[in-house]
């Protein structure tokens, strides 16, 4: 059994009691056009955001639990999106939604990484893994 600490940083995050929704909004720059940050092969997939924001959203939704009664039981939704701005001419931005089906991949991304680092703690560092 180990600990292993996660560095949070959210750019910014609201809860709405009346409408009992929590919206995660992390903001992220790019060289490149913001049309392509989200396509296939773009920042997203490259940097693995799926899996951050996955950790991001696990996180807030557990402070909002112990911090305001929050649950899914009584119909509470957590919302997450990017906020993607160009560090290049035009300096576009574009807002992203990151869907349920995207956090779930990122959930699978985070379960991968964390057995590669068990397995690493327990057989060594210096071996080579593949996994499938």
């Amino acid at each position: 059994c180990a600990t292993l600490r996660f560095k949070m940083k959210a750019d910014n995050w609201t809860i709405n009691f009346d409408e009992k929704v929590i919206t995660l909004n992390d903001l992220k720059t790019t060289g490149h056009p913001v049309q392509n940050f989200m396509k296939e092969g773009g920042s997203f997939d490259h940097y693995s955001y799926a899996r951050q924001m996955f950790v991001y959203s696990e996180i807030l939704w557990y402070y909002c639990m112990r911090h305001y009664g929050v649950s899914k039981e009584q119909g509470w939704k957590l919302k997450a999106n990017m906020l993607v701005v160009e560090t290049i001419p035009h300096y576009w931005s574009k807002s992203y939604y990151v869907s349920a089906e995207q956090l779930q991949e990122g959930r699978k991304m985070l379960r991968e990484l964390l057995c590669r680092v068990a397995y690493c703690e327990i057989f060594g560092y210096d071996k080579e893994i593949e996994f499938e």
